[in-house]
């Protein structure tokens, strides 16, 4: 079929027809947003929770988080929750135990330690962050894990692996989490950043007067649907303001809990608050895309 090369401005110019488009063109640029990034994160709780306060429970179509997951009702629409589920060991391969070693080590990893002691595979969230490192899509390819609570020395909490034979550290120090985490973020969000944002903001600029200045030519529909491009358009440049807020370390939460005992049980919830605080910074940050917290 021979295509009729038609001039933007007049098309644009044409009411009726741009009254006809505009939902299609609205469509298509929604379509051709960018997809928001996907982020992965591994909450671990060995024998740590009072499984009848604990939930999910009830029926498939009727049930309660329970109290130890209340605060993800907002998410309940995206939530698949199952419970009453045990972990017995991996059920193949040469286990030096079938229990709760065994169960932690291949809750995650699907392997037999094969007699070592280790799991023989890596945990999801190491595979997960090297295969999305390797295709170029993530800055990290270890997946950070932070702990609360037991040591990491038990042989109990190898519950991560970066590969056969190799447990993730579990780093349950606050000072040395936050350091290994923020070490490079305050280059990254120093001077260098600010140049990146303001070249970006500066091309929006551009691209935000040109919108505008073509708005005065157009009838009522074809206004519309440009004031909408030149909306989106300011949104992101707002989003790359917020964007340079919200990436900077939690140093005031570093500064009441980095001295705090990380042995001492009644520090836990501070502990907690303070480490989920770091996730949520690494995450906006997009210092990595997968990471893992252990209880």
């Amino acid at each position: 079929m021979a295509r009729r090369k038609i001039d933007r401005r007049s098309l644009m110019q044409s009411a009726a027809m741009t009254a006809f488009l505009l939902p299609i063109v609205r469509a298509t640029m929604a379509d051709a947003a960018t997809a928001p990034l996907r982020r992965f994160l591994v909450l671990w709780h060995p024998n740590g929770l009072n499984y009848p306060d604990a939930g999910p429970s009830g029926s498939q179509t009727a049930w309660s988080f329970g109290d130890y997951f209340s605060g993800l009702e907002r998410h309940r629409a995206d939530t698949i929750a199952l419970s009453g589920m045990q972990i017995g060991g991996v059920p193949y391969g040469k286990n030096t135990e079938i229990g709760h070693k065994s169960g932690g080590m291949g809750c995650l990893t699907c392997t037999p330690d094969e007699g070592t002691g280790f799991a023989t595979g890596p945990s999801v969230d190491q595979f997960i962050a090297q295969k999305i490192n390797d295709q170029g899509l993530a800055p990290m390819r270890r997946a950070p894990v932070f702990g609360v609570g037991n040591s990491k020395q038990s042989p109990f909490c190898h519950v991560f692996h970066e590969a056969a034979g190799k447990p993730a550290i579990v780093e349950n120090s606050p000072k040395i989490a936050y350091d290994s985490l923020f070490a490079n973020v305050a280059a990254s969000t120093g001077q260098d950043t600010s140049k990146i944002l303001a070249r970006k903001k500066s091309i929006l600029d551009a691209a935000l007067a040109d919108c505008n200045q073509h708005l005065a030519a157009l009838p009522a529909d074809g206004k519309a649907l440009l004031d909408y491009h030149c909306t989106s358009i300011r949104q992101m440049e707002t989003n790359l303001q917020s964007s340079a807020v919200v990436c900077a370390p939690p140093k005031a939460g570093y500064d009441k809990n980095s001295a705090l005992d990380s042995g001492n049980p009644s520090n836990y919830e501070a502990l907690t608050d303070f480490f989920f605080q770091m996730i949520q910074v690494a995450y906006l940050c997009d210092l990595t895309r997968v990471q893992s917290f252990s209880f």
